[in-house]
């Protein structure tokens, strides 16, 4: 699918250079695409949480544009805290998306969606977090660019670089679900619970 997205791309112009955003990714997917996401994760605390360990993992595994369905896919709609927590993490990940289909349990054909407004008491907050995305951008480029040059994934396990400190091999770190590196110059921690 990569592949085949392209190759129509480079034919379609060929003096630009493609960026593909894919959704099926396996072992040598990066030859042809920059970028994938986890899946259709689950509205919840604790799949949040996770996705971190996703993110890291992808990283090294040379997917480095990654993220996730923010807010959840599938599932309960988030709560407005819920909304806010994944929205703040989600911003300091190379792929930002708020997206999803809520399919009702009544009928499957029937969906609804998530959007950054759905909650009005917490629209400020989501759209203070959104702008700082924004802002954040051409350090996101550069760190898409070292990536590509170098192999240094955008999100790194906290002991990335710091090898020697005990304190990196603890059991909450090496599970790499609470927090990380954002290129070399932003520790990200979250809110993971209510």
């Amino acid at each position: 699918m990569a592949k085949c997205s392209y190759d129509a791309l480079v034919a379609l112009e060929p003096a630009r250079r493609p960026f593909v955003l894919t959704r099926s990714a396996t072992a040598g997917t990066m030859r042809y695409a920059a970028s994938s996401w986890s899946g259709d994760n689950v509205t919840s605390w604790q799949g949040m949480k996770g996705a971190n360990a996703l993110s890291l993992n992808a990283g090294m595994s040379l997917l480095q544009i990654y993220g996730h369905d923010i807010g959840g896919f599938e599932g309960p709609q988030p709560s407005p805290e819920l909304l806010v927590r994944w929205v703040q993490l989600g911003i300091f990940s190379p792929r930002f998306a708020i997206n999803c289909y809520k399919t009702s349990p009544a009928d499957n054909s029937v969906g609804d969606v998530i959007e950054p407004w759905m909650y009005p008491e917490v629209t400020h907050i989501i759209r203070a977090a959104i702008k700082r995305r924004y802002e954040l951008l051409p350090y996101i480029y550069s760190l898409a660019l070292e990536s590509h040059l170098t192999a240094s994934p955008a999100q790194r396990w906290v002991g990335w670089g710091y090898e020697d400190d005990p304190n990196v091999w603890e059991d909450t770190l090496l599970r790499g679900e609470e927090q990380y590196w954002f290129g070399d110059n932003l520790l990200i921690g979250g809110v993971y619970e209510a």
